[in-house]
């Protein structure tokens, strides 16, 4: 059904593209350009339910942090992004989405960061605990949105990114937080419990 979804709605997008060429009345080619924008709103939520939908579906098991953020610098090197990252020889055992996680932060930094120049990640051992912390010198979230940043619906596009991350982490425990300050970049931190992730094996 999705599929057919996404067939039907490239379909109405090029009708309305054709629409635009034809028309020469100013009213309805505002209505036009207004509609395209809920084409990729509609995509990214089926993406999101995708997603959803595959949560918990597998047995959680362990990832290698370094592997993860190694597999996006390329991307990240296109966009001009500086990546500094410090996790090498930690492991954390999370849902297979995981990766989906640094997926959508990286996402997020690269489309709302607003012109992002460096990102930053930390692992760091903290009591029990292990810190990963993520980091940009982007503009960072508006005040208004940091306490409610994680819900459904909050923030730009869809506003389902931000849930879907903590809702994959929730599954062995991870908590996440933002502690950035408006104008200077977002923080992000992820908190991994104990016996939930490795250190140089151990």
């Amino acid at each position: 059904m999705r599929h057919d979804i996404r067939n039907k709605i490239t379909a109405v997008s090029g009708y309305t593209e054709l629409a635009k060429t034809l028309s020469s009345d100013a009213e309805t080619l505002e209505y036009l350009q207004k509609q395209e924008p809920l084409f990729d709103e509609i995509l990214q939520e089926l993406e999101f339910v995708e997603y959803y939908e595959k949560l918990g579906s597998d047995l959680p098991s362990w990832h290698d942090l370094d592997s993860i953020v190694q597999s996006f610098l390329p991307v990240l090197q296109k966009e001009g992004i500086t990546v500094e990252h410090s996790v090498k020889g930690f492991r954390v055992y999370a849902d297979p989405l995981l990766e989906r996680v640094f997926s959508n932060l990286f996402d997020n930094s690269i489309r709302h960061g607003g012109k992002v120049t460096k990102i930053r990640i930390v692992a760091n051992i903290r009591g029990p605990h292990l810190v990963l912390s993520y980091e940009d010198d982007g503009i960072g979230i508006p005040a208004d949105q940091k306490k409610r940043v994680f819900e459904k619906g909050v923030g730009s596009n869809t506003g389902l990114g931000l849930f879907l991350i903590s809702e994959i982490l929730a599954i062995t425990g991870i908590m996440i937080s933002e502690t950035g300050e408006p104008g200077k970049g977002v923080h992000f931190e992820l908190l991994v419990p104990e016996g939930g992730y490795e250190s140089e094996g151990k």
